[in-house]
């Protein structure tokens, strides 16, 4: 026995409506994502809080076409970061030592594996931007 009625048609038929495209920001659509996983990068959320020594494990589109990124280490990993939230990461393999004191998940990352923050430099080396200047404040 069939689940459908026998009338069943699908929702959409046919090409798009021109409301549709008029209603709908589709510029962005074919702009290149800014950055790729594996990217170290320095999150700044809603209310200027940095994120320091983050690594792009995910992008993904929302409904819109944006790009969403998902980052390491974090203890919410179902959280998405937008692009304009994100820049890369500049600070030293000393700088992220210093903020990992006061990171909690970077921290505890550095614990699980001690090797993490000085790949974390290593990788912000070969990426664009500079490293600060060790007189700079890691916060």
């Amino acid at each position: 026995m069939n689940a459908f009625p026998s009338t069943f048609q699908p929702a959409y038929r046919g090409e798009p409506s021109r409301s549709y495209f008029m209603s709908h920001d589709n510029g962005d659509i074919l702009q290149p994502f800014k950055f790729k996983v594996g990217d170290i990068v320095c999150w700044t959320n809603d209310y200027g809080v940095k994120w320091r020594g983050r690594r792009i494990v995910e992008v993904d589109r929302d409904a819109k076409s944006r790009p969403l990124y998902y980052l390491e280490p974090t203890d919410a990993p179902w959280m998405y970061v937008r692009e304009p939230n994100l820049v890369y990461e500049t600070m030293s393999l000393t700088q992220l030592q210093d903020q990992s004191r006061y990171d909690y998940s970077l921290r505890q990352r550095a614990q699980r594996d001690p090797g993490y923050l000085p790949s974390i430099a290593r990788a912000i080396a070969t990426q664009p931007g500079t490293v600060n200047s060790p007189s700079e404040s890691p916060i």
